[in-house]
């Protein structure tokens, strides 16, 4: 479990793995849930329609600026659904054409906490999404749960269990040496980061409040010295690693069918949750 401040200092021991449980998107390098689906021409045309609404809706709200966040972190999010560039681009257009006719945006971010029953025990979820009908999206989740042995709560119910913070990847690459460690380390430190979390080989994950996270992206591009830096505004954390639970072969493949549900519905972006 990590510490809530990171010590300042240049080992590698002071960084842990994480309490980040999530799935969507095929780009969580954490997730102990491994999805069996497969790469279906369908699956992957629903990841980049919400991807597309994403960056357009984004697009929208901040005219088409890059330098905004919100849509930085949804281009991010496009590119590790591999969304092609010109359909990026596309977004893009649609969202600074319909800010440029005055449209106001029909879109907005849902947030749905749940409780999903396995034979291993209750699973905790955190369900976000982008929808332009609440009540439709609301009545799909609620369908789900209700059909699945789960329970639908109110907004906010698993606060005790999930933390909302940003989350920044850095790639590690294989020319990096424990001196490019050190550097990001002492750079996110410096920007206001809370976590720092690596498995080893793989990326480094950098959690930070929203309020800091402008000024630790800030940070760690200083100089170019880190490429490939990916972000979200929002993600949920397990606060405690005695809050996971842990599900045998039967509890898993059903949870992972009730999860492949979930991420088949239009609006739902994301889906958070405890199991590991």
């Amino acid at each position: 479990m990590f510490n809530r401040l990171i010590p300042r200092c240049v080992s590698l021991k002071c960084v842990s793995s994480t309490n980040y449980v999530r799935t969507f998107a095929g780009h969580n390098k954490w997730s102990k849930i491994k999805r069996k689906k497969g790469v279906k021409d369908n699956a992957r045309a629903a990841r980049w329609g919400k991807a597309s609404k994403a960056i357009e809706n984004a697009s929208r709200a901040c005219g088409g600026d890059k330098t905004h966040l919100s849509l930085q972190a949804a281009i991010s999010a496009a590119k590790n659904v591999q969304l092609p560039k010109e359909k990026i681009n596309d977004a893009l257009e649609r969202g600074i054409k319909s800010k440029n006719l005055e449209e106001s945006s029909s879109y907005e971010t849902m947030r749905y906490d749940g409780m999903i029953q396995t034979s291993s025990g209750k699973v905790a979820t955190v369900i976000t999404a982008l929808t332009d009908n609440r009540n439709r999206t609301a009545a799909n989740v609620r369908a789900i749960f209700r059909k699945n042995g789960g329970e639908l709560l109110p907004t906010g119910a698993n606060d005790w269990i999930f933390e909302n913070l940003s989350v920044i990847n850095v790639p590690r690459t294989s020319e990096w040496g424990e001196s490019e460690d050190e550097i990001l380390i002492e750079r996110a430190l410096q920007g206001g980061a809370i976590d720092i979390a690596s498995d080893g080989d793989n990326d480094f994950m950098v959690k930070c409040d929203l309020s800091d996270l402008k000024d630790v992206l800030q940070s760690l591009n200083r100089d170019n010295t880190f490429s490939g830096v990916s972000f979200e505004l929002s993600a949920f954390f397990v606060r405690d690693r005695e809050m996971l639970i842990s599900l045998d072969d039967e509890s898993s493949n059903f949870f992972g069918n009730v999860l492949d549900k979930f991420d088949e519905d239009e609006d739902i972006e994301n889906i958070f949750h405890n199991a590991s």
